[in-house]
């Protein structure tokens, strides 16, 4: 095997996986190695919030790939069950070891950074290890043993996978409290922070916003939580605290990590060292706002992945800037977000509003549109919409593009739905506000 050609990727879920078949695709033959810490590929991560509490979910329905299968038809060499130790760029090699304790070298031509992120637990809560996030595919069966309808679960964190965890739990039956030390859904305006809350509210679960969590203690089978201002007793916690990239393993200055780890990378996926990419839930993107941003969104690893397979092939292609986006499926709501963060839009911008229904698969749905501009110069900067049913994603995704090319609010008004009496309305959700500002300014 040549080393000059070996592309070797650190990382088998969405990222690195993207990036093999962007080669493969474009008729690339050169030796792929993926080397992936798990005994599995492709897990899904954004399945675990509605996995939580349903007692038929195994490890093996949250698989999406199939390794042998996989490296038959891709023609791949999968290092499973190892792990990246250390990047030797002098040498173009990495330092891998198996799950025995074994290690060994790696040579690689071209090399791939996709080891995602992991959760935060906070080290300094006595009982931190006992304690249980959503984001490992491998521990949502031990955490569905460890649930009792008759014992309250508390979630640490009432970001996206916090609340939706806690709807979803709810949902099933059991007794929820949701802390956070802000307010709910910190990257949602106020207003859309407020429908969240109520949602949860309605659905039973207990919110305690504004407070910070001190301590989690286990005594006798049961946490104790303190905060700064009150305890709790539960029979489980979950810390949805949030993730930081998995980047240990790189020490040579040159990757220019921020303070939490994350690698920057230009509009090819390529890192600040020659011949070596970063895709997923590590990198920092150029976003359309001209700051730089880690999102860790399965939809933008894939797409990073591609960008990068593609430059490593030779059909190099620029990523458009990235956008910040969200979604948020409830119960009885879907709650969508993109652009800038609310507390990140400049002094000139003001929000526009507007609720209406819209006919979707013969049936009215009620939706609520806010678009944020710079009112002077008219320059979209975020949206965010809450609709029945799943529509939120489905109607806001439009916007991506308009933020992309810094369209103005002049060129949202003129957004035509693909109209269908039997499955939606003739007017866009998101032209409705921007013709509304157009025709009272």
């Amino acid at each position: 095997m040549s080393s000059r050609e070996h592309l070797v990727i650190l990382g088998g879920n969405d990222g690195g996986l993207s990036t093999v078949l962007a080669v493969r695709r474009c008729n690339d033959n050169r030796p792929i190695t993926v080397v992936e810490k798990n005994d599995f590929l492709g897990h899904a991560h954004c399945d675990l919030p509605y996995a939580a509490g349903q007692m038929d979910v195994k490890k093996a329905d949250l698989i999406h790939r199939d390794p042998e299968k996989f490296a038959e038809k891709y023609d791949v060499n999968f290092l499973l069950e190892t792990e990246a130790v250390r990047v030797q760029t002098a040498r173009k090699t990495v330092l891998c070891r198996r799950k025995n304790g074994q290690t060994a070298e790696l040579e690689y031509g071209k090399l791939v950074l996709a080891t995602g992120a992991e959760p935060v637990v906070p080290p300094s809560f006595t009982a931190a290890d006992e304690i249980f996030t959503i984001n490992r595919v491998d521990e949502i069966e031990e955490l569905n043993s460890s649930l009792r309808k008759t014992e309250p679960v508390f979630i640490i964190g009432g970001g996206v996978v916090g609340v939706e965890t806690a709807d979803s739990l709810s949902e099933k039956g059991y007794t929820v409290g949701v802390i956070e030390g802000e307010r709910l859904m910190l990257p949602f305006s106020r207003d859309f922070s407020r429908l969240v809350a109520e949602e949860l509210t309605a659905a039973g679960v207990k919110l305690f916003e504004g407070q910070m969590v001190k301590d989690i203690q286990k005594n006798h089978g049961r946490f104790q939580i303190t905060t700064d201002s009150a305890q709790f007793s539960a029979g489980t916690v979950i810390a949805a605290l949030g993730t930081r990239p998995l980047t240990d393993y790189l020490n040579d200055p040159s990757f220019n990590l921020d303070s939490s780890g994350a690698v920057p990378v230009d509009n090819r996926m390529r890192t600040g060292v020659q011949g070596i990419y970063a895709v997923g839930d590590i990198i920092l993107r150029p976003q359309f706002d001209n700051s730089r941003a880690s999102w860790p969104v399965a939809s933008a690893a894939s797409l990073d992945g591609w960008i990068a397979g593609l430059d490593i092939a030779g059909r190099g292609q620029d990523r458009a800037k990235g956008v910040k986006k969200l979604g948020l499926a409830l119960t009885n709501r879907s709650i969508a977000r993109i652009g800038m963060m609310p507390s990140d839009l400049p002094t000139t911008s003001v929000w526009l509003e507007s609720t209406t229904k819209v006919r979707f698969y013969q049936k009215w749905r009620e939706v609520y549109s806010r678009i944020a501009i710079d009112k002077t110069t008219g320059q979209l900067l975020a949206g965010e919409i809450a609709a029945e049913a799943n529509l939120a994603g489905f109607l806001l995704a439009p916007l991506a593009f308009y933020l992309q090319k810094h369209a103005t609010v002049a060129e949202l008004a003129q957004l035509e739905a693909i109209y269908h009496p039997e499955l939606n309305s003739m007017n866009h959700a998101l032209a409705i506000p921007a013709r509304k500002f157009l025709q009272n300014r």
